[in-house]
């Protein structure tokens, strides 16, 4: 089985160590063939355990080290805590002190906190980006909906433009009236065509016959005569009965 070798510890002489897990962790972190190395005969448990714990990423206190069964005491040597070590001839022929450890209870290896950390942080990343996506697709959806309501109103308000401009034009029209105005005298020539509008005073329409008709003179004031009654400048032509085509008489008189 694959094993892995570990820094040595401790300086010269040094014994050869063979360090498995007691139970199986059940992480391709550990290697099923357990951990190797060089260990100073100096050096006490507690330096190995240094360096097999920092392997492992987990706190020093997070395990325990045991030579046939009996556990350690961490601030020993090993041959202080009457661990039998191999002379040059075992050590040249392969011996090594064989040892198990055991992680303390609720420990885990720092392989399996960090991909689970991992596991967690790419979960919430998934999820920021799935919210970040929702919260984009409601923007989007709002902005939609937003410039549906809007074009709506553009679309309202232009038709509302639109008509309240035919209904202008169509009381415009409605207003707009011919008359046909005679100078009462013999003078044919004195005969106009005005267009003009309904809602105009009789004065008002005084001043469009008189620019109609050429008459520049500032004093002058054109009396107007409708179905045989003299109009008053006050009124509007619809009050007076003006229609469109009616026959609308006129001199001319000075102030």
């Amino acid at each position: 089985m694959a094993t892995e070798e570990l820094p040595q510890v401790g300086s010269e002489p040094v014994n050869d160590y063979l360090l498995r897990a007691l139970v199986d962790l059940g992480c391709e972190d550990v290697p099923a063939g357990g951990f190797t190395g060089k260990m100073g005969k100096q050096s006490t448990v507690k330096d190995l355990k240094k360096a097999i714990c920092n392997r492992l990423r987990i706190d020093e206190d997070g395990l325990t080290i045991s030579c046939e069964g009996d556990q350690l005491d961490p601030s020993m040597t090993m041959s202080e805590n009457g661990v039998f070590e191999p002379g040059p001839a075992a050590r040249a022929a392969g011996a090594k002190l064989e040892l198990t450890f055991m992680l303390a209870r609720g420990v885990e290896l720092g392989a399996i906190v960090a991909r689970r950390e991992q596991a967690e942080a790419e979960r919430q990343a998934i999820e920021r980006a799935e919210e970040e996506r929702k919260m984009e697709e409601r923007k989007l959806v709002a902005q939609a909906e937003n410039r549906a309501a809007q074009e709506k109103a553009d679309k309202e308000e232009e038709e509302k433009q639109r008509a309240q401009a035919e209904a202008r034009e169509q009381e415009e029209r409605a207003d707009r009236i011919t008359v046909h105005c005679f100078l009462m005298s013999q003078d044919t020539q004195r005969a106009a065509t005005v267009e003009t509008r309904r809602s105009s005073t009789a004065g008002e329409f005084a001043q469009e016959l008189a620019r109609a008709v050429g008459i520049i003179d500032q004093h002058a004031q054109l009396s107007l005569l409708h179905d045989n009654q003299e109009m008053d400048r006050r009124q509007t032509l619809q009050r007076l009965g003006v229609q469109d085509g009616a026959h609308i008489y006129y001199w001319v008189g000075h102030d």
